[in-house]
């Protein structure tokens, strides 16, 4: 289930089938899974460049075995997932810099975007501190932090990318 999560469903399937079946020729995925040979060999260089998948040559048969390797999927599968939490993380954090703060004249406590909406006092017409009864004012000496190498396309399509390449 994993494997829909980075790949698309033709790849997914090939390593979903290749990990039910311990060993399997390159011809008998092609025919089993009913995708064109060309295909097959494509995803299969692909995956084994990813370390997915290990290739066993076997002399008798002059033929390939491609079986799965679950101990390297499940590391690559963590290193994604601490990638994406550590991602989503400093997204939060810019996403909480860039928001507009908000100081309170007498205690200083400082406020977000967010919790300034609930201290509103129409009565008076201005935002009170619930601390100490004072008048909150917006913070022009915050920084807002832009970042200008934002990521376009998909969200987290960065992590699509090939962990091991050859150099």
């Amino acid at each position: 289930m994993v494997m829909h999560t980075f790949y698309t469903p033709i790849k997914a399937l090939v390593l979903e089938y290749l990990h039910y079946h311990k060993e399997v020729t390159e011809l008998d995925l092609a025919t089993r899974l009913k995708i064109h040979p060309k295909e097959i060999r494509a995803i299969l260089q692909e995956m084994k460049q990813n370390k997915f998948i290990k290739e066993c040559y076997r002399r008798e048969h002059s033929v390939s075995y491609y079986s799965f390797d679950e101990h390297m999927f499940i590391n690559v599968v963590r290193y994604r997932l601490i990638f994406m939490r550590t991602s989503i993380e400093n997204s939060q954090q810019q996403q909480n810099n860039q928001q507009p703060s908000f100081n309170c004249e007498q205690c200083a406590k400082r406020f977000t975007g967010n919790e300034i909406l609930r201290l509103y006092n129409a009565l008076k017409d201005e935002f009170i501190c619930l601390y100490c009864s004072g008048v909150i004012l917006e913070d022009t000496t915050a920084k807002v932090n832009i970042d200008f190498n934002a990521r376009s396309g998909s969200r987290y399509g960065h992590l699509n990318r090939k962990i091991f390449v050859r150099q």
